[in-house]
């Protein structure tokens, strides 16, 4: 895949997750993309890469903060040589 997916049924193609970083405090959650893909069809949200890409806030308590980024993690949980 070369630049950004047009949804996440695009990630599959890598085999990829996701890590959602916090801007003003810093922290890193890793998200399953079968999950976040199955969360998504149940609330009938759209799965449109650029859509869901800034729909995320810091689960730190206190933090909450809007200004969180949605990383691609290729190769999610696999050894590779």
């Amino acid at each position: 895949m070369v630049g950004d997916p047009k949804t996440l049924y695009d990630l599959r193609k890598i085999d990829a997750d996701l890590r959602v970083v916090c801007r003003s405090c810093g922290r890193r959650r890793m998200l399953d993309r079968e999950s976040l893909i199955g969360e998504m069809q149940r609330r009938k949200k759209s799965v449109d890469w650029q859509l869901v890409r800034h729909q995320f806030r810091c689960a730190v308590d206190g933090c909450g903060s809007r200004d969180a980024r949605l990383e691609i993690v290729p190769f999610a949980g696999k050894d590779v040589p």
